[in-house]
């Protein structure tokens, strides 16, 4: 994709992979976060949602660390979300129905970037 071509990126629920010696392989660090933000276009978003606790901890420690680059705005469900619904995916249903907990954040690129 090319530079600055992208309005929003949805990440929902990627592979948290749990294991700490596959930890290198998640989606979310500081290397991707900052690839994902150049193909942003000015005031383009990213909205992420996960059901994992310690990977959701690692997310907001990757987006503060890009703080520069980002800034934390409110999340905003989906057009195809239901009422209720965060993100309206099959996994977000799944995890709701298993009680687990769904942590959302939302990101906006700054225009000076």
């Amino acid at each position: 994709m090319p530079a600055g071509s992208v309005d929003c990126f949805h990440i929902y629920f990627p592979d948290p992979w749990p294991k700490k010696r596959h930890h290198k392989r998640r989606l979310l660090q500081t290397s991707n976060l900052e690839m994902i933000v150049q193909r942003l276009k000015p005031g383009g978003q990213i909205r992420i949602a996960t059901d994992h606790d310690e990977y959701f901890q690692q997310i907001q420690d990757v987006t503060k660390a890009c703080s520069a680059l980002l800034e934390e705005i409110e999340f905003e469900r989906p057009a195809g979300a239901r009422e209720g619904e965060r993100t309206g995916t099959n996994y977000e249903r799944k995890y709701v129905k298993e009680s687990r907990a769904i942590h959302t954040a939302a990101f906006r690129k700054r225009g000076d970037v």
